[in-house]
């Protein structure tokens, strides 16, 4: 039921319009309300209270007993004083850049717009028959998730059989073949999944038994077969485990693998393969309603469902979000599989949600959501059909970069290979020479990546225990790297910084995968500078590390980033206040290579020649100036009194 107020309330312009609507004015009238069994002022008031409760940190009576002490709601919106509760709808944002999808509400913000009251319930069961409405839609009405050698079957895959088939699957090898496939992106875990060795690489391709399999592996089976689909990809069974010959080759058609599966399915939640992705978590109790209301479009009545899908502190957005935090998220290879495919069903610890070239669905929403993933810092998912310019390409490429790197990976030397895939994707969108991560012909600011966690000690070790990247190369460090020249619609660089040459020396067939080691070779400017540790007023007096202009100065050049722990850790002894009043400062002397300058400031490398290796020279971190904080014309004057000399870095 509803009370008389919500009663009276025009819900099919409510529910078609941008307008906010005032409801009850005051916490009791909306508690008294709730009290006598209004559905509605139910999920408001519990919205309500959850969201206080977690923004205040105070149990929910605690914030009860407030409002009622309080009770009447007075706040500012948009420059205009609001008293009371108000009802706004949430909608979806169409954009022309993409395909149309059909409009609608996403939910409802209610109070101060930091409640989220959304529609159509969810079950405690998968909606397998949803997920399967999903792909299909995307099959038939999505032109741009389309791609011309869709279900070209890989080298290997798993017979599955029918949704009603027997409990025995096998393995098939393939030679250009064309059939619909399914992918599996998820978690190995710490323990060794099933695998396919060539002990058993026979017996394989006779039976594989069900039943002997891991639990995310049956839920994978389980999902490829109510699809309708006959055939799954998982790689610890695809692929021979004990082969590097056959893993090397395999790597090498990763990206065609998931890019012409007819659709990845992938458990954000679940750690290792025995966990499995079909059974939910229980759901918040929170109340939840049905009711009818008459359609603003069709003259008739229509329904929609509502309730409080809960609230984590800090979140501001109204719609849902994927499982950002999860597991999977985490995992380097996840990354390049979601990328790569053109269809990703997920099934999250609560919610199911898809995720195509064209829009996002959550199982929660009527209608389909166009999703901002900037906000949270994540990779956008785009096709790679896409026109743009190089220089659009490339940014997008530098911001995979900084999102990969502070991914996890089991195997330290899967560096390279877990991201081949994406790079030989933008390589044939540039058309530009790959050498252990960087582009060739964009070099200058491919060199200018730091380490900006440096003062948490999130730095790699100060020697990696395996050549995994020359020095000069982001894939080097062990977490994650910003590019600091990150506009590239702008140009980067300096008339006094050429590469000469690089070289690598690949570990396989694959061009964008391990290196035995790699070489560069450059001409520039270069010369010493004093790191020293100074309070930094910009970042609320937190101590850092700064490039200095001399010996006996404090004028500030930059910021200085080192990209092992050694030189933080070192500074790290001297205390500046105590440094200060004895008349000392801790400091360092370092040697600098300029790259250049671009929106973002003047940037140069900081290196060091290696001990073992005469004329040698190794990257140990980066200096970048502020336009906005410090004077770049300092740059150009000190670079001015160093030498040009020929490097060589590995």
């Amino acid at each position: 039921m509803l009370c008389s107020l919500c009663e009276g309330l025009h819900w099919e312009e409510i529910l078609s319009s941008f307008e906010a609507v005032g409801h009850h004015v005051t916490y009791s009238d909306l508690a008294s309300a709730a009290s006598h069994g209004c559905d509605f002022c139910t999920v408001a008031q519990a919205a309500v209270l959850d969201t206080y409760s977690q923004d205040l940190s105070l149990p929910v009576e605690d914030v009860a007993q407030l409002h009622l002490e309080k009770d009447r709601l007075e706040y500012q919106r948009y420059g205009e004083d609001r008293t009371g509760f108000t009802i706004e709808p949430g909608h979806i944002w169409l954009d022309t850049r993409y395909a149309p999808c059909e409009g609608g509400v996403i939910g409802i913000m209610y109070g101060r717009g930091t409640s989220r009251i959304i529609g159509r319930r969810t079950s405690q069961k998968v909606e397998l028959d949803l997920g399967l409405s999903w792909v299909r839609e995307c099959i038939e009405k999505h032109p741009d998730c389309k791609h011309e050698d869709e279900s070209l079957l890989p080298s290997r895959v798993i017979d599955v059989g029918s949704y009603c088939g027997d409990e025995t699957l096998r393995l098939r090898q393939c030679s250009g073949q064309k059939a619909p496939y399914v992918t599996l992106s998820h978690c190995w875990g710490p323990s060794n999944p099933a695998r396919t060795t060539s002990a058993c690489y026979n017996n394989y391709l006779k039976s594989i038994p069900l039943a002997g399999l891991p639990r995310t592996y049956r839920d994978a089976v389980a999902v490829t077969r109510f699809l309708g689909i006959r055939y799954l990809w998982i790689d610890s069974l695809c692929i021979i485990q004990d082969s590097t010959g056959d893993w090397e080759k395999e790597c090498v058609k990763m990206s065609k693998t998931y890019e012409n599966s007819t659709v990845t399915i992938a458990g954000p939640d679940a750690p290792h393969c025995h966990a499995g992705f079909l059974d939910r978590q229980p759901k918040p109790a929170f109340p939840e309603f049905t009711f009818d209301y008459q359609s603003p479009t069709s003259k008739g009545t229509g329904s929609i469902d509502m309730f409080y899908r809960g609230y984590k502190r800090g979140e501001t957005k109204l719609g849902p979000r994927p499982e950002s935090n999860s597991v999977l998220s985490s995992r380097a290879w996840a990354l390049q599989e979601r990328l790569l495919s053109r269809r990703v069903l997920y099934f999250g610890s609560q919610l199911m949600y898809w995720e195509c070239l064209t829009n996002v669905r959550y199982e929660n929403l009527h209608f389909p959501f166009i999703d901002n993933f900037w906000s949270r810092g994540e990779v956008e998912k785009v096709s790679f059909k896409r026109r743009q310019s190089k220089a659009l390409w490339l940014r997008y490429w530098y911001n995979i970069v900084t999102t990969y790197s502070g991914t996890n990976l089991t195997f330290s030397n899967d560096k390279l290979p877990a991201l081949s895939g994406v790079a030989s994707k933008i390589h044939n969108l540039l058309g530009y020479h790959y050498f252990a991560g960087l582009w060739k012909e964009d070099f200058p600011r491919g060199l200018a990546w730091y380490c900006s966690s440096y003062r948490r000690a999130h730095l790699s070790p100060a020697e990696p225990i395996e050549f995994l990247a020359p020095s000069w190369s982001w894939a080097s460090q062990d977490g994650e790297v910003t590019q600091a020249a990150s506009s590239t619609t702008s140009p980067f660089g300096s008339a006094d910084l050429s590469i000469l040459d690089v070289n690598v020396d690949l570990k396989g067939p694959d061009p964008f995968g391990q290196i035995h080691s790699a070489q560069l070779k450059v001409y520039g400017k270069v010369r010493t500078g004093i790191i020293r540790k100074l309070r930094n007023l910009m970042a609320g007096g937190e101590q850092g590390l700064f490039l200095c202009y001399g010996c006996l100065d404090l004028l500030v050049l930059g910021e200085y980033f080192p990209d092992r722990p050694g030189l933080a850790n070192t500074l790290a002894k001297f205390d500046y206040i105590g440094a200060e009043e004895d008349g000392k400062m801790p400091q360092q002397t370092i040697l600098f290579l300029l790259l250049g300058k671009s929106l973002q400031g003047w940037m140069a490398m900081a290196i060091e020649p290696m001990p073992e290796k005469l004329n040698k020279y190794r990257r140990i971190g980066l200096a970048k100036s502020k336009p906005h904080h410090f004077r770049d014309d300092r740059w150009e004057h000190w670079f001015d009194e160093g030498e040009s000399m020929t490097v060589e870095m590995i």
